[in-house]
């Protein structure tokens, strides 16, 4: 069962509340990794990583101060990096 069904349980008795909506509309975050398990996965250092997702490079979702990383994006983003080699540094591309 998925964080926001778990939610949904929780928040059943509250019909009007608009909980329920909210909940429906978050992501799944159980693809998600912090900031500190991005950083070791790809090899780069944790302020590199939030820089990214900042300049949305890899998708990711920020809740309250903390980043989370979406995995699969941040591995082909590792990817296409370690393809493209010293091209990576090519403004023009």
């Amino acid at each position: 069962m998925s964080m926001s069904e778990q939610c949904l349980e929780r928040v059943a008795f509250f019909p009007n509340s608009g909980m329920c909506d909210m909940i429906r509309q978050m992501p799944d975050l159980s693809e998600y990794v912090s900031v500190k398990d991005a950083a070791e996965l790809a090899g780069y250092a944790p302020e590199y990583v939030r820089r990214m997702a900042r300049g949305g490079k890899v998708q990711a979702e920020k809740i309250g101060t903390a980043w989370l990383i979406l995995r699969s994006d941040l591995l082909r983003h590792v990817e296409e990096m370690e393809r493209l080699g010293t091209a990576k540094f090519d403004k023009t591309r």
